[in-house]
C-alpha cells in the first residue's frame, strides 16, 4: 500500500462524517497522535520510536503548541521575581 492510496481510502470514508474538509488526509491523523501523545506527556523519544522515525528532527515537527500551552508558559516579568 502506498500513501496516495491510503489517502483516497480516507477521504471516501471521512465524508460520512461531518467535520470532514476536502483538505484533510490521512496524515492528519498521525499530526493528531503525536502531538496529543506529547500534550499527554509522552516523551519525544518515546514518540520518535513510536512513529518509526530515524531521525529526531522528523520528529519535532510534531510539536505543536495552542493558545492554552501559550497561557500555561512563564512570563518574563514572573521569571525576574525568582532571582
Amino acid at each position: 500500500m502506498n500513501q496516495s492510496y491510503i489517502n483516497i481510502l480516507f477521504k471516501e470514508y471521512i465524508k460520512n462524517f461531518s467535520f470532514y474538509v476536502p483538505t484533510m488526509r490521512f496524515h492528519n491523523l498521525r499530526d493528531t497522535y503525536a502531538t496529543l501523545m506529547l500534550k499527554n506527556g509522552c516523551n519525544i523519544f518515546t514518540l520518535k520510536k513510536l512513529l518509526g522515525h530515524s531521525c529526531f528532527s522528523s520528529t519535532s515537527r510534531y510539536i505543536k503548541y495552542d493558545i492554552s500551552d501559550l497561557a500555561q508558559a512563564p512570563v518574563l516579568s514572573s521569571l525576574r521575581e525568582i532571582e
